[in-house]
């Protein structure tokens, strides 16, 4: 036993010693840590952007790792105070900006781009780029985009001479005529129900328009409380009852739900355009997928041309060894070379203008819906407050399957954001509404 106690010692002796000689490269700008979130989108881009840096500059490498649970590996780093120099991870990063563990990168952003006549700041879309303040700086800059859209099966709507809806009588009366047909209108993830959140908040969003919109994201007083949510709720659950969801999607998982859309089973089905990239090992050859926005509601106050969105962000630890480095390289991965690279590679999009040149055919209504949105909003509340975003999920369950009524759903939420919003703990947060959804 004092044998194998004398090897440990010796091993954490070891470790604590090469850790440090890597700090000490770290701090004298020679080494930059990375960590990565290691899922759907691998590790690959990650390694070919972390050689590409060390190319370009000498001297400097890059130690770049990937994890699918990088977050358990993180979290006693950073109480430990010894963080990467940049990372990618599904953290609370808003509690952590705000509990001043992660670096302000303004300074950064007001510096040149990589390959662009242009600031950093400049190559972010307004929309994307606003959700990163917290309490007025930018403590991470986004990546990843998803939209929020209705998918549909090519080949089945051009045998059956189905025509995308453009307005919600027009959504409805295609799938009532798709039930006639024999086939599930829709396909949704019900397992994980908030997925209909993109749902709920698109029909919010036609319906009461922007300040109403915003302020629900915000949190504010009442905002759960709006007649408009409540008939947006209303329309949810007179989907469940007329069939338009497939019958028994309440117990599928978003994979199983989304293969009974790429076998024909269902002729849509709600998701964000990760789903090309999701399901690309699953999808049958010759299968055609495309999509389109949220139809318009006739006589709402919400402009129809708007879009949903989710992102991904990445960050830079204030503690970190190299905050210079990592800052860098984060600037480095954003660039819009490594942008168009990730569409192309990833089947997804990038927050970073023009990030759009090698995206997949199935993605090109996607880019033309954020070319002419008006502006973009995303549901931050979940993000923010976890425990806003369980209690969503199992009201939207309940709400769906008939349990509680869509005025009982509003009541549900309102109460959860008021104890939110008197619990002098919780840090609080919102985004402001771009320009453009106040004109």
């Amino acid at each position: 036993m004092k044998f194998r106690a004398a090897i440990a010692l010796m091993l954490l002796a070891a470790a604590a010693g090469c850790a440090g000689r890597q700090n000490a490269q770290r701090r004298a700008g020679k080494e930059i840590e990375v960590s990565v979130f290691l899922g759907g989108y691998g590790l690959d881009f990650f390694k070919d952007v972390a050689h590409t840096y060390e190319e370009t500059h000498p001297g400097v490498k890059v130690n770049l790792w990937g994890d699918p649970r990088n977050v358990e590996k993180l979290r006693p780093r950073f109480l430990a105070g010894d963080p990467p120099d940049a990372f990618w991870a599904w953290m609370p990063i808003w509690r952590l900006a705000d509990g001043g563990a992660l670096h302000p990168l303004d300074k950064e952003l007001d510096t040149p781009a990589y390959g662009q006549p242009l600031t950093w700041r400049q190559t972010f879309p307004p929309g994307p780029l606003s959700t990163t303040l917290v309490q007025g700086k930018t403590y991470f800059v986004p990546t990843d985009l998803s939209v929020f859209l209705i998918w549909y099966n090519v080949r089945m709507f051009k045998e059956h001479g189905w025509r995308v809806p453009r307005t919600w009588p027009e959504f409805e009366s295609l799938c009532e005529k798709i039930k006639r047909a024999g086939i599930a209108p829709i396909a949704f993830q019900g397992r994980y129900p908030g997925y209909a959140t993109a749902v709920l908040l698109n029909l919010f969003q036609r319906r009461a328009g922007e300040r109403p919109l915003f302020a629900l994201i915000n949190s504010e007083r009442g905002a759960w409380l709006h007649p408009d949510l409540e008939q947006s709720a209303r329309t949810l659950r007179e989907m469940m009852v007329k069939g338009y969801f497939q019958q028994g999607c309440m117990g599928m998982t978003h994979t199983e739900a989304q293969m009974e859309f790429v076998n024909g089973c269902a002729a849509m089905v709600t998701c964000g355009t990760w789903l090309k990239a999701e399901m690309a090992n699953a999808t049958p050859k010759g299968f055609e997928m495309s999509c389109f926005n949220y139809p318009a509601i006739p006589g709402g106050k919400g402009d129809a041309s708007v879009a949903g969105i989710s992102l991904g962000y990445w960050c830079v630890p204030s503690k970190a060894a190299n905050v210079r480095g990592g800052a860098d390289f984060v600037k480095w991965l954003t660039s819009l070379d490594n942008a168009n690279k990730f569409c192309r590679e990833k089947n997804t999009l990038f927050a970073i203008r023009g990030a759009d040149r090698y995206v997949a055919k199935e993605l090109a209504p996607a880019v033309q819906i954020l070319k002419q949105a008006s502006y973009t909003w995303s549901p931050m509340m979940n993000n923010w407050y976890p425990e806003l975003s369980e209690r969503l999920g199992d009201g939207l369950a309940s709400l769906m399957t008939g349990n509680i009524t869509p005025q009982e759903f509003c009541r549900r939420i309102e109460q959860t954001c008021g104890r939110i919003r008197r619990d002098a703990r919780t840090p609080k947060y919102r985004v402001e509404a771009p320009r453009e959804a106040l004109q």
